[in-house]
């Protein structure tokens, strides 16, 4: 709904249901538009939600992204939202479940200090949070944004998280650089961090190789 009322595409929600533990939630039916997939509106459309902005990261409430609670504390400052919203909760939450050890955990306050300067101070802007190939419908000449996990932060957020598992076709980068400026190498790396701490958590090990790839960037 928050979505939609800033101009982008969802499917409608039909129905909720709460009942103790269980939740439903029933959605409109979109009939996917075969191989006909817009990846040139696609990256027009997320351009368009990447001038919505706000004077501060963050959002009014938590959020999950996966079955994670995301905080959202709202922050002026970009690096310290980062750091205390995003990187440092996932890291005490591997540790808590025996995923990484305290050693593992000291190269994480390393890295927050080397990438400061990389967080830019730029207005954020309302992001999908989640923003992978899984998550996007291509129905009737339009691009439906499903699952989403939003909440105000930097743009480069969403575009590094298409580049993880594959990549998006260059036609959808080529539409959102029209608009938007490109990132460098190290931009990406820094905010795939995120993304990769939270499958860390929710899938296991085998995602440390990755995790290890980024901090080493920044030695």
């Amino acid at each position: 709904e928050y979505l939609k009322k800033h101009g982008i595409y969802v499917p409608e929600v039909e129905g909720q249901l709460l009942d103790g533990e269980n939740s439903l939630l029933l959605l409109e039916w979109l009939n996917e538009g075969g191989f006909m997939r817009q990846w040139t509106i696609l990256g027009e459309q997320l351009s368009r939600l990447h001038l919505i902005q706000s004077d501060r990261y963050g959002l009014d409430e938590n959020n999950y992204i996966g079955s994670l609670e995301q905080i959202n504390t709202r922050e002026k400052d970009g690096w310290n939202f980062m750091v205390n919203n995003r990187w440092r909760p996932q890291v005490l939450r591997a540790i808590k479940n025996n995923l990484i050890v305290r050693k593992e955990a000291d190269d994480f306050e390393v890295f927050y200090i080397k990438v400061r300067r990389f967080i830019s101070e730029n207005k954020p802007v309302l992001l999908h949070g989640d923003f992978w190939n899984g998550n996007i419908l291509f129905s009737q000449g339009k691009s439906y944004f499903i699952d989403p996990s939003i909440y105000y932060g930097n743009p480069i957020t969403d575009i590094s998280m298409t580049r993880l598992f594959g990549g998006f076709p260059l036609e959808f980068y080529e539409a959102y650089y029209h608009y938007h400026p490109k990132p460098s190498d190290e931009h990406i790396a820094i905010f795939q961090l995120y993304p990769l701490l939270v499958h860390l958590n929710l899938f296991g090990r085998s995602y440390w190789s990755d995790i290890k790839r980024i901090l080493s960037l920044f030695d």
